[in-house]
């Protein structure tokens, strides 16, 4: 069964975790690796049961834990072109490991097929993701200011779509946040 799990979600950080049959995929890594690592123990996984790590995008409350999960596991990391370069700048522990790809791009993982899609996000690269396997599919979109087209044209038909719309322009220009 095509699953999904919220770890942690919100400006502390954020991360999920997408089952689709054997493969297990953490979205976004914005907490600790010692929460992530709990949270997946809560749901009888360890850190050597997921697939691979997929980013949304680079900012710090969706990758704050990733320099440690790649000192404690061999996980692929998938991120968009753009921020695969941004990642690299950041984390070099990552080079070696970064599969970037197109957004609005389908790769497969596992039993899981992957299409990745623009967001409306202030970071390099930012991207939803929607996960297609035997028994049912789950959209991703996290900190968006609106639907995007390709989100629009990737998600219908999905069984589940967790989206967090909280990416705010005209709050960004007028709030307390550096330029």
């Amino acid at each position: 069964m095509t699953t999904v799990h919220t770890l942690a979600s919100g400006s502390s950080g954020n991360a999920a975790l997408v089952c689709c049959g054997d493969t297990r995929l953490l979205v976004d890594a914005g907490i600790s690796c010692r929460r992530i690592t709990a949270s997946l123990r809560e749901l009888g996984l360890a850190l050597e049961d997921l697939t691979a790590i997929l980013l949304t995008h680079t900012h710090a409350d969706h990758t704050a834990g990733l320099q440690t999960l790649l000192k404690r596991s061999q996980l692929p990391i998938f991120a968009s072109e753009d921020a695969a370069r941004d990642l690299c700048l950041r984390l070099p522990l990552c080079a070696g490991r970064l599969r970037p790809f197109s957004r609005n791009s389908r790769f497969d993982l596992g039993g899981c097929a992957v299409t990745a899609f623009s967001t409306s996000h202030d970071a390099p690269g930012s991207c939803g993701y929607r996960f297609d396997g035997a028994d049912g599919s789950v959209g991703l979109l996290t900190d968006t200011g609106y639907v995007t087209e390709e989100a629009a044209d990737i998600l219908p038909g999905a069984d589940l779509v967790l989206l967090e719309a909280n990416h705010d322009v005209e709050a960004l220009e007028s709030g307390p946040y550096p330029y």
